[in-house]
């Protein structure tokens, strides 16, 4: 397993001796943590706020399969932000609604947006198979 991150992440708690629950998932271990490693080219992904867990399934998967997952799982992103965005565009919405509310539709689409470039990367990377 390889878990993409930041720093900061890193100084509030996602350390591989802190999290436990990691070698109970089929019995995977980090082989590495940061925010610079390269996720393997056949992997399952993750995505939560400032963390991106990889899962190598090389060997273990079918590709075409894993492809055809990833396409739908990115159009449902894509669904996802294009009706976030046509809401944040609705001016009578923007006007009307509290300011945490449109905040937190904001913060949303920026999680969406982050979830969508993670996807594409994975699909690339499994596109590229030899």
């Amino acid at each position: 397993m390889t878990c993409r991150c930041s720093v900061n992440t890193l100084s509030w708690g996602w350390k591989p001796g802190r999290v436990r629950y990691f070698p109970s998932l089929a019995g995977a271990a980090v082989i590495s943590w940061g925010p610079e490693v390269d996720p393997p080219r056949f992997s399952a992904n993750a995505n939560l706020p400032q963390l991106d867990v990889y899962v190598d399934l090389a060997g273990l998967i079918d590709v075409e399969a894993e492809i055809a997952r990833k396409e739908a799982e990115l159009a449902k992103l894509e669904g996802f932000i294009k009706g976030k965005e046509q809401k944040l565009a609705n001016e009578n919405f923007t006007a009307r609604a509290p300011a945490e509310v449109v905040a937190r539709e904001r913060e949303g689409l920026a999680e969406l947006k982050v979830q969508r470039a993670a996807t594409a990367e994975v699909l690339d990377r499994l596109r590229q198979t030899p």
